[in-house]
């Protein structure tokens, strides 16, 4: 199941991370929905933001370098114990994928509640008086 396949690790690594955010969106489901999708843009920012990194190695070779997610070279920073440099990179990513969230929320997400521009403004006097074009059909009590 697991090679040594860079690819692999990666598809691996963002599969888990959609559950993770997918099961962490419904368990915060009793907040509003702008909160929820700008909480789960900054762990998704966080989880996805990819870091340069450097670790010394133990044989021929001078050291490993290489991307890795941000949140991953940051915990292997603090077991080092040099944090700094990732954990920019984990906020900046945080940061930058809340924000997005909360744009993408506030742009698209609501639309259903506003009313159309479109339609607000354009007072017309027949449209004021109530045509029968745009209003729904008059209904009668029934007893």
């Amino acid at each position: 199941m697991f090679s040594n396949s860079l690819p692999q690790l990666w598809l691996y690594y963002a599969v888990l991370s959609l559950v993770v955010l997918g099961a962490g969106y419904f368990a915060i489901g009793f907040l509003p929905r702008i909160l929820r999708w700008t909480i789960v843009g900054l762990v998704a920012g966080a989880i996805w933001m990819p870091w340069y990194f450097s670790s010394p190695a133990s044989v021929d070779i001078e050291s490993y370098s290489g991307i890795a997610p941000a949140i991953i070279v940051t915990a292997l920073g603090l077991l080092a114990g040099h944090v700094k440099s990732a954990l920019i990179g984990v906020v900046i990513g945080a940061v930058a994928g809340g924000w997005i969230a909360y744009y993408l929320v506030r742009r698209f997400g609501t639309s259903a509640a506003r009313p159309k521009a479109g339609k607000k403004g354009k007072g017309s006097a027949s449209a004021k008086r109530g045509s029968t074009s745009n209003a729904n059909p008059r209904q009668d009590p029934s007893i």
